[in-house]
């Protein structure tokens, strides 16, 4: 309805990128307010996913979605490796960017150890085993189906977060780390 932000004129442009090169129109049809379905079966490679949207209460934007098949072996343990070394950091600065919808974005700063840093987080206690690497980055992605949370963790050589973006339904925070 329009009490929630245009969806009745919102209109979306997808296209898809196979991993040849070939572009692709996408016609996806509606489910729903705010939803689109359609199947695109996927090459092995990586296929790119683009959706133009646009509105005339909200601001135009464009999301990419990186789709790589086969999707590569579970790896929980990266995780595992993740969290042990953050936890053994002294001190690290933290730059958040929260942004829920048109106009609803924050922005904040923080200095604290890797130990505060990783009990912030909803993944170290989560039981998690949906973790892959990122595609051609240094890097892991971990899911968490019940709260429908996807979370980029991008990594430097020694395995500590330097970017981090997390994805739920209405929701994007991303994170960038630095350390002295």
């Amino acid at each position: 309805n329009s009490s929630s932000g245009g969806i009745e004129d919102a209109r979306i442009e997808p296209t898809a990128t196979l991993p040849d090169g070939t572009g692709v129109d996408l016609h996806p049809r509606p489910c729903g307010a705010g939803c689109y379905t359609q199947q695109l079966p996927l090459s092995e490679g990586t296929t790119t996913i683009e959706i133009g949207v646009t509105s005339q209460e909200w601001t135009n934007g464009t999301v990419r979605l990186d789709l790589v098949w086969p999707p590569s072996d579970r790896q929980p343990e990266l995780l595992d490796q993740v969290i042990a070394t953050m936890r053994k950091v002294d001190r690290l600065t933290l730059d958040e960017t929260v942004n829920s919808g048109a106009g609803a974005e924050t922005s904040s700063s923080a200095t604290l150890t890797g130990n505060a840093f990783i009990d912030l987080e909803v993944y170290p206690n989560a039981n998690i085993d949906q973790v892959t690497k990122l595609p051609d980055e240094h890097g892991i992605r971990l899911y968490l189906p019940g709260s429908r949370i996807l979370i980029d963790l991008h990594l430097d050589r020694q395995h500590r977060i330097v970017h981090e973006r997390i994805t739920s339904p209405g929701h994007e925070i991303t994170r960038e780390v630095t350390y002295p």
